[in-house]
């Protein structure tokens, strides 16, 4: 013990020897665990993060959820359903990623068995190092082949604004158009050269609820930025503006929400049910409301209008 000690002094450098030793020590004790994949429901509040792609140097979802996966020694990656903008938040975000488990031969199948309500807490545990506004809801079993992101066949979001000075008649048309639209270039940010801009959306449609609106909108596969740049759109013909189909412009983020994930088979989620009814209230009728407030709608107001100013 003595001569380990003496040698580290002797040889600061060694330290970092030391210390990927145990790295790689810890890494072979996981593989001659069990495995599985497992799908995860996730929900976060959007604001402060860059997005939920994990990026060096930034804050974000996905940076959050895969410290909590090493801190805990579950596992290391995450796939998402949806790769959320930075201040974009989300109620039922879909993610998957290979963990560590408990039982022997874990279940890889879509239906829960016995054995699953023995497994790691896998929410519980996430939590413990994940910030409030991060949420672990629940944990549900799936096949090898399950993938959040390429398995999903269609994608939600909802972005909220109050009704005041909008035509919810006139934005119902306007949704209903561009629903008919078969090649979204113009409803995107142009950031990947190789992409394709062909999409059918789902649904598309402005719902009155009570004291505010919102855009439900539903597709396979979303372009970048294309559901702030259509509600954009959408709202200008609620105010009873006329716009260039080639200056489509961009909603705020944070009124945004990524409300869920559709799979060919459903997901069986073991929930963490005070942790989900907790935080989507909040979410949703706190933070979100709070957010489309109306000196945030002046605020977006002004901005529209320097818009108009300048492509004059």
């Amino acid at each position: 013990m003595k001569s380990n000690i003496c040698e580290r002094l002797q040889n600061p450098g060694n330290e970092g020897n030391v210390k990927k030793m145990h790295q790689e020590k810890h890494k072979k004790a996981l593989k001659c665990l069990s495995q599985r994949t497992v799908a995860l429901k996730i929900s976060y509040n959007g604001e402060g993060y860059s997005g939920v792609s994990p990026q060096n140097g930034r804050k974000t979802i996905g940076g959050n959820l895969e410290y909590a996966l090493k801190a805990t020694g579950l596992g290391e990656k995450l796939v998402y359903a949806g790769r959320t903008d930075s201040g974009v938040s989300a109620i039922n975000m879909v993610a998957s990623g290979v963990v560590i488990s408990r039982v022997l031969e874990p279940n890889r199948s879509y239906v829960i068995t016995k054995d699953d309500h023995k497994e790691y807490k896998y929410d519980i545990m996430l939590n413990n190092y994940l910030p409030s506004d991060i949420r672990v809801i629940g944990w549900a079993p799936v096949p090898d082949t399950f993938n959040a992101r390429f398995t999903c066949i269609q994608r939600q979001y909802r972005y909220y604004f109050h009704k005041e000075g909008l035509d919810i008649n006139e934005m119902n048309q306007a949704a209903s158009r561009i629903k008919d639209i078969n090649n979204f270039y113009y409803f995107s940010k142009h950031s990947d050269k190789n992409a394709r801009y062909e999409r059918k959306l789902d649904e598309c449609r402005i719902i009155d609820d009570g004291d505010i609106y919102y855009l439900d909108i539903k597709a396979r596969a979303f372009l970048h930025n294309m559901v702030r740049k259509i509600v954009w759109a959408v709202q200008k013909s609620g105010k009873g503006e006329e716009y260039d189909i080639q200056r489509i412009g961009t909603s705020e983020p944070y009124p945004l929400v990524f409300c869920g994930a559709v799979y060919p088979y459903e997901l069986s989620f073991i929930n963490n049910l005070r942790c989900c009814s907790e935080l989507r209230y909040r979410m949703e009728r706190d933070q979100i409301n709070y957010k489309i407030s109306r000196d945030r709608l002046e605020h977006l107001a002004n901005e529209l209008s320097k818009e108009v100013r300048s492509d004059r």
